[in-house]
């Protein structure tokens, strides 16, 4: 029997009159006599003496009373125990971290989180592990990255955006462009770019793809294994004369120019960039919606400063 049925029980026993019982309860005194009758069967004992004059409890029906109780108070007590954890469980977060804006965001939504009292933010790093796994396991519950249209639709994901993030063209100390302050995507379009293949970089690829499409040339590409965020080691990018397109905003950027190897030349057109956002699982939505507030104010806070800045 379910634990509805033990509240009916509960309900009669101490009201003993079906019709008192039945009302409080909103069915049908024939309903909850079907019920009692059925909990009777399972345990193979009368639990109420149906008498002329009254209903009363049988001694079975005593030890049932004192039973039932127990698994209801027991039952009430760990879904507020579990409610309570599951809305004190911190907010796993995995992602571009290492993005300066996106670290800078989710600090300040971790401080109106703490706040307003609600579940703390737990940045949870994974090497090399795929986000739409993690999501889909559960291991996160959210992920700052790019997710294309196609990604988000086949795993009812949602996402919000968070940032964009500039592109910027690493390239050998060497090469052509290596002493420019700035290129354009049209200056690109006869150079080689380093398509990096792995799951989660394919979004980014189809990104800079729709951008040289956009600026009418399909790249010529050079695929090269990595682990997921970009290049691993400080190399030259693919090999002499290849463009490795990456975010703009990351402290490895300046690490890979101190090492005199590589250089990070920005692009300077309006529409080169990567749009990060946060993604999760549609049926996670309500849990998050205090996480998704602070993040949008945080996004917010963040774009005033800078404006002001400027």
């Amino acid at each position: 029997m379910g634990i509805e049925e033990y509240r009916e029980f509960i309900e009669l026993a101490r009201r003993l009159s079906f019709t008192e019982a039945a009302s409080e309860l909103g069915i049908t005194q024939s309903a909850l006599s079907k019920r009692i009758a059925s909990l009777e069967r399972e345990f193979g004992a009368a639990f109420f003496d149906r008498g002329h004059r009254a209903l009363s409890l049988t001694d079975a029906g005593r030890v049932m009373y004192g039973a039932a109780t127990e698994m209801v108070e027991a039952h009430d007590r760990a879904l507020r125990d579990i409610g309570r954890l599951m809305r004190e469980r911190p907010i796993r977060v995995d992602g571009v971290l290492y993005d300066e804006e996106v670290s800078s965001i989710l600090s300040l939504a971790s401080i109106l989180l703490e706040n307003d009292g609600q579940p703390r933010l737990l940045m949870s790093p994974h090497e090399n592990r795929s986000y739409t796994s993690l999501l889909l396991n559960g291991e996160i519950d959210a992920a700052i990255a790019y997710f294309s249209e196609e990604g988000l639709d086949r795993y009812e994901f949602e996402s919000v955006p968070v940032t964009n993030a500039r592109f910027v063209a690493i390239v050998d100390a060497g090469h052509p462009i290596a002493d420019r302050n700035s290129v354009s995507m049209d200056e690109l379009r006869n150079e080689t770019f380093v398509q990096l293949i792995d799951e989660y970089c394919s979004s980014g690829w189809k990104c800079i793809e729709d951008v040289c499409r956009a600026h009418g040339f399909e790249p010529k590409t050079r695929p090269l294994a990595a682990g997921r965020g970009g290049l691993t080691s400080l190399r030259p990018a693919g090999g002499e004369g290849c463009v490795f397109i990456n975010q703009g905003n990351l402290k490895r950027n300046r690490l890979m120019e101190s090492s005199n190897l590589l250089r990070c030349v920005p692009i300077s057109d309006e529409d080169a960039f990567f749009t990060l956002g946060c993604t999760y699982l549609r049926s996670n939505r309500g849990r998050l919606a205090p996480f998704l507030e602070a993040l949008a104010e945080a996004r917010d806070a963040l774009r005033r400063h800078e404006g002001t800045r400027a």
